[in-house]
């Protein structure tokens, strides 16, 4: 769900214009919300690519992989086909697929794959990749080899790591060409159409606009031509606090500066830890040992058994 333009516009005119701090207009607020989605947006990214590559070393709650994936769950595509019709390279080795035009404003790949095949994909450099297309030039097959068995009918082969090199904004090189492993020296072998899961960058999104008309000298609100911010709903109140530090700035209020950063570091506190349980019963003495007291031995004052 988007974050509605006038409901954070009317929030930031009724803190902007508490004492008297001054009055932000349209033409100035709709650039300051354009800044402050970007650079919510990169810090949410940056946050959520780190645990996605670095799962074991994020344990900070504010950096929960779940809660960053919500997060991006609008600008995050999954089980996307590449188009691999672009035609074979050369050598014929090697392969060319393209992400759809549907779905311009690829930011970051996340994994390329293909489930039916059992089949996953590693992303390499170009350097990388023209040195292996040189080697099997030269020696027939290629060096990204990971192991060599042997076939049913007792003749050498190949199993090769899958890898592919971004070579545009739109554009994977695959190499060796995705296809699939033949049970037996005499079967066909079969292209693969790997599938890819992506971010859109907000390029892709128009950028938010309070949209007014003039009446009798006051702007009013034009709901039929606004444009509401794209990221998160939870992300309110950090476009607040973003938009009313960038306005601070603007007009020369460092109170209003203040007040908004104070605003943010108090609402990106983590959660307070619950205490941990401390069991105050003895648990030494929960044992039975034999000559010790309290159990194995009478004290003083105790009775003797008949």
């Amino acid at each position: 769900m988007a974050v509605g333009i006038d409901n954070v516009y009317q929030q930031v005119l009724a803190i902007a214009n508490k004492e008297q701090r001054g009055y932000i207009t349209p033409q100035e607020f709709n650039l300051f919300a354009r800044k402050a989605q970007q650079d919510i947006f990169n810090k949410t990214f940056e946050d959520y690519k780190d645990a996605f590559l670095h799962p074991m070393s994020v344990s900070e709650s504010d950096k929960d992989l779940d809660m960053l994936r919500e997060k991006l769950d609008h600008f995050r595509f999954q089980a996307q086909n590449l188009d691999m019709s672009g035609g074979t390279g050369s050598p014929a080795y090697h392969t060319v697929g393209t992400i759809p035009s549907a779905t311009t404003g690829v930011l970051w790949i996340e994994s390329v794959y293909s489930l039916s095949n059992n089949l996953t994909f590693e992303e390499i450099d170009k350097k990388r990749l023209t040195f292996l297309k040189k080697y099997q030039a030269q020696h027939t097959f290629p060096l990204n080899v990971d192991e060599a068995i042997y076939d049913s009918s007792g003749n050498l082969a190949f199993t090769s790591i899958n890898t592919y090199y971004r070579e545009k904004t739109d554009t994977l090189v695959f190499f060796p060409a995705p296809t699939t492993i033949p049970a037996a020296a005499n079967s066909t072998v079969t292209d693969v159409v790997p599938q890819i899961d992506y971010v859109k960058s907000l390029s892709a999104y128009d950028d938010p606009k309070w949209a007014f008309t003039v009446v009798a000298g006051k702007a009013l609100f034009d709901d039929t031509n606004k444009k509401d911010f794209v990221i998160h709903e939870s992300e309110e109140a950090s476009l607040v606090n973003k938009i009313l530090e960038l306005a601070g700035i603007s007009l020369m209020k460092p109170d209003l500066i203040q007040g908004a950063l104070q605003n943010e570091k108090f609402q990106q506190q983590p959660p307070r830890q619950p205490k941990p349980f401390i069991d105050t019963v003895d648990n030494s003495r929960t044992g039975f040992e034999e000559g010790t007291l309290p159990y194995g031995k009478r004290g003083m004052g105790q009775m003797r058994g008949r």
